[in-house]
């Protein structure tokens, strides 16, 4: 009887398949060495709100963002997005273990589709003054009478808008508007570089310098193929 082809391939494949544990019956087996243990993990804090950036003072200070939990205002925006708006976001020290408020009360944005949550995302010392970065707020977020952008944190525990970025942003858009662009942005990363400070805006794939003057600059246009920045890490 004549072999068909593909009798003949699943016969190779049997004798292949039965060659493979005499192979390595033969072969000598090496022990892999063992890994070092890692350093042992330090919890410093729990129970946090989730929690965003965080900064080291130049005194030791250990301040954190924490974005919160939205709040009970439920806003049914469009399908698929909803919104729960509260003042549940803040600005915290960290040491011995506890938190300590630097700034409560904050907005705090949650869309129930996603799960996401903005609020205060990160915080950096440019010198000795501490700044903050807070997102989901702004008339697209439906809070019209707070501002998505940079504050700085005063030693009386006020705050002052240095950058605001909910009236800039849609004033300087990107050359790319993706679909799910929210015109007071989607902000996430602040980091201190020289004599000023850089945001990242993830949606609008933006890099955005800001002086404790107040002045905005975007430093780079990244939209174009949606890559969604999320932080910045300076040399």
């Amino acid at each position: 009887m004549r072999r068909t082809p593909t009798a003949a391939i699943h016969l190779c494949i049997i004798l292949a398949l039965l060659a493979v544990p005499a192979l390595l019956a033969s072969s000598p087996v090496r022990a892999q060495e063992a890994t070092p243990s890692a350093a042992p993990v330090t919890v410093v804090a729990s129970g946090l709100t989730n929690p965003r950036g965080f900064a080291w003072g130049p005194n030791g200070t250990l301040a954190m963002a924490m974005a919160g939990s939205g709040g009970e205002t439920r806003i049914p925006v469009s399908g698929g997005f909803t919104l729960r708006i509260g003042l549940s976001s803040s600005v915290v020290t960290v040491a011995d273990g506890c938190t300590a408020p630097l700034q409560v009360g904050l907005v705090s944005t949650h869309w129930e589709e996603t799960r996401w949550i903005w609020g205060a995302m990160d915080v950096a010392y440019l010198g000795d003054e501490l700044y903050v970065l807070l997102g989901g707020a702004g008339a697209s977020w439906r809070s019209p009478s707070s501002f998505s952008g940079v504050y700085k944190v005063n030693m009386n525990r006020t705050m002052n808008l240095v950058a605001d970025l909910s009236t800039w942003l849609p004033a300087n858009r990107p050359s790319f508007i993706a679909p799910d662009f929210n015109p007071d942005g989607s902000l996430y990363g602040l980091v201190a570089t020289g004599d000023a400070l850089l945001v990242t805006e993830a949606v609008g794939g933006q890099l955005i310098r800001v002086t404790p003057a107040g002045e905005i600059s975007r430093v780079a246009d990244l939209s174009e193929g949606h890559p969604v920045p999320s932080g910045v890490a300076v040399d």
